[in-house]
């Protein structure tokens, strides 16, 4: 599971809606790669596309009540995929979707099969694009913002979920969040992106005990606290500076922020005329960053 984090804007969204090619004209995806089991989803037609969609490819979108047909009722949308993809009878079909209702952690799938999503809570209507994209056991899901809308009781639910069907069924997973929590929680490996650029990615280990880019550490160091009894708690938390003077993408992307390069270490001027590569400073890790050696 490699977790894609950082600030709204920087174009996580939009890397997953080019991965199963969903972006909007006149967006378009203009070089590189996307790979699935040897496959480049770039180079397929769009028929060939409908045929990996929802069978080893799915994704569980921010906003799930503007995603579901509201004329369609629960069962017969998780009922869809299996129907498309699978050669299974319509009984065989209803119960293979009210179990995966069911491993989403929707109580009572029975009742909740016969419902409309205009009838569900947020966190259920969640649940119920999950089981969606589960239920044929896809060979990688795209989950963006997956708990967004949901209450803490019904995040660790639906972590406790994904844990277990990950357990099962070996499925990879990209995840999209703003929740460090879920991150460490879930996640095998981080990628941090900021203005378009993995600025640093590496194990959920490594990442989370050795952050090196100075955004992965604003990031970091911005997360509130545990108040813990008896231990004082009132502190101002740090913050990341905002600048309008980096837009142009020439140099370091991030270096009207950064705040190692406004102490001017020797060299500085590279931020601005040269944008540093995605190097590796130890095996499996790697930093975008000039200055990635005397940060590590």
């Amino acid at each position: 599971c490699l977790a894609l984090v950082g600030e709204s804007g920087s174009g996580k969204t939009l890397s997953a809606l080019a991965i199963v090619r969903l972006l909007t004209p006149p967006l378009t995806v203009t070089q590189g790669q996307v790979r699935l089991l040897g496959e480049d989803l770039l180079a397929a037609s769009e028929r060939r596309l409908c045929e990996l969609r929802g069978q080893q490819l799915s994704m569980v979108f921010e906003s799930p009540s503007t995603m579901l047909d509201p004329f369609v009722s629960v069962g017969e949308l998780v009922m869809r995929p299996i129907r498309l993809h699978e050669k299974l009878s319509r009984s065989a079909a209803k119960e293979r979707a009210k179990a995966a209702l069911g491993s989403v952690g929707l109580a009572n799938p029975s009742r909740q099969f016969r419902k409309y999503p205009h009838e569900l809570s947020q966190g259920d209507s969640q649940r119920v694009m999950l089981a969606m994209s589960l239920v044929c056991n896809p060979s990688l899901v795209i989950l963006d913002e997956p708990t967004s809308s949901m209450d803490t009781t019904s995040q660790a639910q639906l972590i406790d979920a994904l844990e277990r069907l990950r357990a099962r069924t070996h499925i990879g997973a990209l995840l999209i969040s703003h929740d460090v929590g879920l991150v460490v929680e879930v996640a095998t490996d981080v990628a941090v992106m900021y203005r378009g650029r993995i600025v640093e990615r590496g194990t959920l280990q490594q990442v989370m005990s050795s952050p090196t880019h100075p955004y992965t550490r604003g990031l970091l160091a911005s997360i509130p606290p545990l108040h813990v009894p008896g231990l004082p708690h009132e502190r101002r938390l740090p913050t990341i500076p905002w600048s309008t003077g980096s837009a142009s993408n020439t140099g370091c992307r991030f270096r009207g922020r950064c705040a190692y390069r406004h102490s001017k270490p020797r060299g500085f001027e590279r931020c601005d005329e040269q944008e540093p590569t995605l190097t590796e400073i130890e095996p499996g890790h790697s930093v975008r960053c000039h200055f990635r050696e005397q940060l590590s």
